[in-house]
């Protein structure tokens, strides 16, 4: 890897939208190029964050993502429309941290788990506990922003 390239781990909140390759090179108005397979699975992928608009039907961002890109670095969540900033990032904090949790826990029933030192083990089974407390707390806040906010009578997540 060249010095001035380096890994990074993404977090966003998207707008995806099941479409294949062939669909999406149509919708931005584009030839379909020979190279490329138009029947790949996929979707268009519109950015929230406030990357600029290149499309007219779209407020922000658009891209196009194979499938299995995609599903592994998204997790649907529940419409977030008319919801306030905070209480999206507690529904992603929600979905995220309980994908992780369902990962971490069937590790701990795995054989490499079990081939794991004594104090190792340990730690996993502490930071189990710990993620649950924390899912608890995450959990209960869900809980009090729909009460106190009455006008958004979707649940989160």
């Amino acid at each position: 890897m060249p010095s001035n390239r380096k890994p990074y781990i993404g977090s966003k909140i998207i707008i995806g939208q099941p479409m294949t390759r062939g669909e999406y090179s149509v919708y931005r108005g584009w030839p379909i190029p020979s190279d490329e397979d138009p029947n790949d699975a996929g979707f268009l992928v519109e950015y929230t964050d406030g990357g600029m608009a290149n499309h007219p039907r779209h407020k922000g961002y658009i891209s196009w993502s194979p499938k299995e890109v995609f599903e592994r670095a998204y997790i649907p969540m529940t419409s977030i429309e008319g919801l306030p900033d905070f209480a999206i990032r507690l529904i992603a904090e929600k979905v995220e941290l309980r994908e992780r949790l369902r990962k971490l826990r069937a590790y701990l029933e795995t054989p490499s788990y079990a081939a794991l030192d004594p104090e190792d083990r340990a730690l996993l089974v502490n930071q189990e506990t710990a993620m649950t407390v924390y899912l608890d707390v995450v959990e209960k806040r869900a809980v009090r922003v729909r009460a106190n906010h009455t006008a958004y009578t979707k649940p989160l997540a």
